[in-house]
């Protein structure tokens, strides 16, 4: 009894945010985290698929603003499947 109250009060101590959607230019493929901006918060980087030679694909680089949002800091052109 007394392990299923602790695990209630974990259970109810955490909550999520609603999701936040973020508008890229092109469809994301692939995600990575890390501290690209080196002030010890975890960014993003998306990949972002072309779609062809006139199209070519994209790295968008989304800055974490510390408050549980990110910013979009920069967006690199690279080859149609980056």
């Amino acid at each position: 009894m007394k392990q299923q109250k602790q695990q209630q009060r974990v259970a109810t101590a955490l909550s999520l945010k609603p999701p936040v959607p973020y508008q890229l230019a092109l469809p994301p493929y692939a995600i990575v985290i890390g501290d690209f901006s080196n002030r010890n918060r975890y960014d993003l980087a998306v990949t972002n698929v072309g779609s062809g030679e006139s199209n070519s694909g994209t790295i968008s680089i989304l800055q974490n603003l510390g408050n549980g949002t990110f910013q979009l800091r920069d967006t690199i052109t690279v080859g149609v499947n980056p």
